[in-house]
């Protein structure tokens, strides 16, 4: 008697666990779907912005700045003038904007399109880490898109012309390296090594991440592949910075290390400056910052023995991502972008995570390669899988909703406004200064070079450089090398002391907010200031035919 019911309850069961099955499958289907909308969103603005000739965010036309200096002269680090002072970064992204003007001649479009790729390149080595480790489709998927979801909260700066985006992908090439390349004769080890040491080329606070993994290798035990990291680093930083110094002097190391020592905290104290930076983190994407948190605890609790390894590096390569994100946030005051490689990182370990939970929950039967049962067998498996894409649905969902697509698109309005300033430049009998721009990208005349605020504010700890610049500052004006200076602030000394004449740009039929920073930094051009014996009748004039479609185009 008991044959039937018992044949019963196993076709209740086997339709539950169809029915069941089919729910996470649509959920999946539909966790996909949503995260890629910011991807898409992310595509349309990178399209839109790449051909604009004008800063989307104030320091590109001071980067490819660098690369025109770096043509002309030869030299990057030099003693500051009114015609060029360097920034704090190291020089890897100005070579490549050098070979970009190179090139394809003076412009922004090479550059975007460098950063693009990178962010996309980037997004695809996090998915397919998770895929070669846990080889679920749906996983690396949402690996792959998770990322861009943070397009708005890291201030829309994946596309521009930035280090960010080179260096980041550097970063993660060395742990695909690490982790794929053939260990034979330690080729993996060499690899991420000389990634890494390139990635700190770039940006200085990378360099954190070959720390972290050489304490994966003091984890590990493994001193002989630490003892061969060590050696591959030394000599890949001896390399590249030793060939730094010998070709521009001991000014570059002044610029790349002592200068940045000398940043203040945001606060009073280093902490109170870190719990003020970790406040931004978390607010920035919750879902993402707990979900990884919670996932790798919960993996690394139900992990088989001996098969925590690469998981403890994704987690430790996340933490390393946060604390660079949080020392550049809390120390130098860095933008909302100081966090775009903790968001990665952070990716990494949640579906890296995830997909070593669901083979640990559904070691009952072998894992089937379907979008819909990539939580494995076991029913506990399914029920954490439903919770947790319900989760990154939500959060990737509300993150694709706060981007601001109509805000992040290059209307006709803002390519007006830069013809508009470009001819304005172009009809100016002279020199025209633009501070923390470089006019020769909108005018494509390489005589208008520039100095920016920020890179003589970095020096001001330093009497002996900045001293050189305000006096060159000061004697430059004395002069008259500018006929003419575009602020972003209204400076009243230009004036008094040094005879200039001012008008607001709109004056002149240029409507300046059109020129502003388009990821939040109120920095715009608004003030001119000229030099008796410019023609501003002719200046008008010039705007109007720009406005027109007649100008510099």
């Amino acid at each position: 008697m008991s044959e039937p019911s018992d044949t019963a309850t196993r076709e209740s069961a086997s339709r539950q666990k169809a029915s069941g099955s089919a729910f996470v499958g649509v959920l999946t289907w539909a966790a996909l779907a949503v995260s890629a909308i910011p991807f898409a969103l992310f595509l349309v603005i990178a399209a839109g912005r790449v051909s604009y000739p004008f800063d989307i965010e104030w320091m590109e036309g001071a980067l490819l700045g660098h690369g025109v200096e770096l043509l002309e002269t030869g030299h990057i680090y030099k003693l500051p003038s009114q015609d060029f002072i360097p920034f704090i970064y190291p020089p890897l992204y100005t070579y490549l904007t050098a070979l970009g003007i190179r090139l394809f001649g003076l412009g922004y479009e090479f550059s975007r399109v460098l950063s693009i790729l990178s962010t996309v390149a980037s997004a695809a080595l996090v998915a397919l880490i998770v895929w070669r480790e846990v080889r679920r489709r749906a996983l690396a998927g949402l690996a792959f898109l998770t990322p861009f979801a943070m397009c708005g909260v890291t201030g829309y700066w994946f596309d521009l012309v930035r280090v960010d985006a080179v260096t980041l992908l550097l970063v993660i090439g060395a742990v695909y390296a690490y982790l794929y390349v053939t260990p034979r004769f330690g080729a993996n080890l060499c690899a991420g090594a000389g990634l890494l040491a390139l990635a700190a080329f770039g940006k200085q606070s990378l360099a954190l991440f070959a720390v972290a993994l050489a304490v994966h290798l003091v984890l590990d035990r493994r001193w002989r592949a630490l003892a061969v990291f060590a050696a591959s680093s030394v000599v890949a930083h001896g390399l590249l910075w030793g060939a730094l110094v010998g070709s521009e002097g001991r000014l570059a190391w002044t610029y790349v290390f002592d200068v940045p020592r000398t940043h203040g905290w945001w606060e009073t104290t280093a902490l109170a400056a870190y719990v003020q930076a970790l406040r931004g983190l978390i607010g920035f994407q919750p879902v993402l910052v707990v979900a990884s948190v919670a996932l790798f605890v919960g993996a690394w609790t139900v992990r088989p023995e001996g098969e925590g390894r690469r998981l403890r590096l994704s987690g430790l390569m996340a933490i390393t991502a946060v604390l660079v994100g949080l020392t550049t946030r809390a120390k130098w005051g860095g933008y909302e972008n100081a966090f775009i490689p903790a968001y990665y990182f952070l990716a990494l370990v949640c579906f890296h995570a995830a997909g070593r939970m669901a083979l640990a929950l559904g070691r009952a039967g072998p894992p089937s390669e379907g979008a819909g049962s990539v939580a494995g067998e076991a029913p506990a498996g399914s029920a954490l899988w439903v919770v947790f894409l319900v989760a990154i649905l939500l959060g990737n969902g509300s993150s694709a909703l706060g981007i601001d697509l109509a805000g992040q698109r290059v209307g006709r309005d803002r390519r007006v406004a830069a013809r508009q300033l470009a001819a304005l430049v172009n009809a100016v009998d002279g020199r025209v200064l633009i501070p923390s721009r470089n006019a020769a990208a909108v005018t494509g005349r390489f005589d208008q070079n520039h100095y920016h605020t920020m890179a003589a504010r970095d020096l001001s700890d330093y009497p002996d450089l900045f001293d050189v610049f305000q006096r060159n500052n000061e004697g430059g004006f004395r002069s008259a090398k500018f006929r003419a200076v575009v602020m972003d602030i209204p400076v009243p000394s230009l004036q008094t002391l040094f005879g200039f004449r001012a008008t607001p740009l709109d004056s002149l039929g240029i409507r300046s907010e059109h020129l502003a920073s388009m990821t939040g930094r109120q920095t715009c051009p608004r003030y001119p200031y000229y030099l008796p014996g410019v023609n501003v009748e002719e200046l008008r004039r010039a705007v109007a035919r720009a406005g027109l479609g007649d100008g510099v185009d």
